[in-house]
């Protein structure tokens, strides 16, 4: 009993050397770097999730962070770790509030951006989160629940497992909205004459469902 004791306690002591000691943002964005640029070449996809209070005690990492996301092309998702309470936990931001705190403030300045319309963010829309009315959001959320944080990092980090029940979400929340303003906007009958000509919307209807196929053999007709 006793050597099982002086064993717990050793490891107790080992565990809250890494636990409860500093927070070496900067150390750990480097190291990360360097991952990244040694394995760049078989990974298509590059993805860094931070989990911290952004109290970082090793200088500044937004700086590397910036590099991270701008010359290595990784997509940095940040979880900004409170104890206070969260209003709207499931929501994206696209600007920084000036009420938040500075490790927030650190948390959202790394964060990549994305467009509403991604897979990823898609599925979070699905899933009944607030994205950023802007039409881009920061990969970025304040939580104070274990089960928030589990939803977005599992949705931004496995986003291929995803793609059969996304795309068609995709499809009809983007390309949609695209018909609308582009598609439908810009396009006029070239003979029509008197009321509702339904020869016309019949092709608009054939020109809206070629347009929904990527890099069509052929081309796209015209109207």
């Amino acid at each position: 009993n006793n050597c099982r004791k002086i064993d717990v306690d050793a490891l107790l002591r080992d565990i809250k050397r890494k636990i409860y000691g500093g927070t070496p943002m900067c150390g750990s964005l480097r190291y990360s770097q360097q991952i990244f640029n040694l394995s760049a070449p078989n990974i298509e996809q590059k993805r860094l999730l931070i989990i911290s209070d952004g109290g970082a005690t090793d200088g500044v990492p937004i700086p590397i962070a910036n590099e991270l996301r701008d010359n290595s092309g990784v997509v940095i998702a940040s979880c900004f770790i409170t104890s206070q309470n969260i209003s709207n936990p499931t929501r994206l931001y696209d600007t920084m509030d000036a009420s938040w705190s500075e490790g927030a403030k650190t948390m959202f300045n790394m964060a990549s951006s994305m467009s509403n319309s991604d897979s990823s963010l898609a599925l979070l829309l699905k899933e009944g989160w607030e994205l950023a009315p802007s039409g881009q959001s920061k990969l970025f959320i304040q939580a104070n629940h274990p089960e928030v944080i589990a939803q977005f990092c599992g949705i931004i980090n496995h986003v291929d497992c995803y793609n059969d029940a996304i795309m068609g979400m995709v499809g009809h929340y983007d390309f949609d909205k695209y018909f609308i303003n582009h598609k439908i906007s810009k396009t006029k009958a070239p003979h029509q004459e008197g009321g509702t000509c339904y020869a016309n919307a019949t092709a608009m209807g054939l020109v809206l469902a070629m347009s929904r196929i990527y890099e069509r053999d052929g081309g796209y007709p015209d109207f």
